[in-house]
């Protein structure tokens, strides 16, 4: 084998790595000092939690991996923590480079924990959390006032703010002070809430509202069951999001009309700029807005705010693309006579700006 069919190999092999407990980490630390090629080869690195103390040999040697610019992390159980020590705990001088994170149903023991895991990723720009669960969330007080890595994308799937966690990156408020510590949000621009129930409405609000100078998109879906979380829906369930310039809104199939109502209440306390609602098409779902005089609550408040109403409709198979959009100027007919509602189709390959 030729020294440069070797290294073409080694590009594509180790480009994307995948390694796991128990014997993984070891070996794979191995691989690394006997071939000192493969750490600046790996981009990607997908790994588990492992649920007993890892011996320091065994840890994974991140600061080694120079050019890793996506990193995965999900559970193994209850008790799972990161296979890898903090760059704070090796050396002040170290950090890890990866620019992008998932984190899947990880368990931190407290608010600094969570946070000097996130601190050893200073060029962090993409963070994704699904089920993150912090067992002493009331520590929040006793955090560091660093303000963590610049994150422009933050997504949280799930139940990923239970008990309050979302105070990891808000820190504590005082009606004096306001919010002190706040954590990764200093650029932030997009925030994806996703299968967000009622409950989690005030915390998200809290997000926006501290991050107003920076947030350029919110992306919105709702649990399925949201609309059992709290009806009548009340004041601290209404988000407002007037202030977002972009906001993409995305009913889920299983009650449509009731998500589409609770859009319309949020809409009342102000719109943004532009306005996004994607759509799985259906002719009853559409009568049945129609009949409950959603779509001309809709057109109302969206004419009155000045703003500009895209909907993209996704669809399976064959569709009359322009008895569709025929539809939507009948019932949203202000919005259509002031030029500002545009109709869209998964598959179209311009959408508006």
């Amino acid at each position: 084998m030729s020294p440069s069919f070797r290294i073409r190999a080694q590009y594509h092999l180790f480009r994307h790595v995948d390694v796991y407990p128990p014997t993984g980490f070891a070996r794979f630390n191995e691989l690394c000092k006997i071939s000192p090629l493969i750490p600046r080869l790996i981009r990607s690195l997908r790994t588990t939690t492992w649920h007993k103390e890892i011996s320091d040999p065994e840890k994974l040697q991140l600061h080694i991996l120079i050019n890793l610019e996506k990193i995965s992390l999900s559970e193994y159980d209850s008790t799972s923590i990161p296979p890898w020590d903090n760059a704070s705990a090796i050396d002040s001088q170290i950090s890890y480079s990866a620019t992008s994170m998932n984190l899947d149903c990880i368990h931190f023991p407290s608010t600094q924990n969570f946070r000097s895991c996130i601190e050893s990723f200073p060029a962090l720009k993409t963070l994704s959390i699904r089920g993150l669960l912090i067992h002493d969330a009331k520590s929040i007080e006793h955090v560091s006032s660093n303000p963590g890595p610049p994150i422009e994308t933050l997504t949280i799937k799930s139940s990923g703010m239970k008990n309050n966690h979302e105070r990891v990156f808000i820190g504590s408020r005082t009606e004096k002070i306001g919010w002190q510590k706040p954590f990764g949000l200093s650029a932030l621009r997009k925030l994806r809430m996703v299968f967000c129930g009622l409950r989690l409405v005030p915390k998200v609000q809290n997000i926006l509202d501290i991050t107003h100078n920076t947030i350029q998109e919110f992306y919105l879906l709702l649990t399925p069951e949201a609309r059992y979380d709290q009806m009548p829906v009340k004041g601290q369930h209404v988000l407002i999001f007037s202030r977002v310039p972009f906001v993409t809104f995305d009913p889920t199939t299983s009650d449509t009309s009731w998500e589409m109502r609770y859009l319309v209440t949020c809409l009342r306390k102000g719109v943004p700029t532009r306005l996004n609602v994607s759509l799985d098409y259906s002719e009853d779902t559409f009568h049945q807005l129609h009949v409950e005089g959603t779509w001309m609550a809709l057109d109302n408040v969206m004419r009155d705010g000045g703003s500009l109403l895209c909907v993209t409709i996704e669809f399976d198979g064959d569709i009359d693309r322009e008895a569709i959009k025929r539809k939507f100027a009948l019932r949203l007919p202000r919005m259509y006579a002031a030029g500002r509602l545009a109709v869209v189709f998964t598959d179209d390959h311009s959408i508006p700006l």
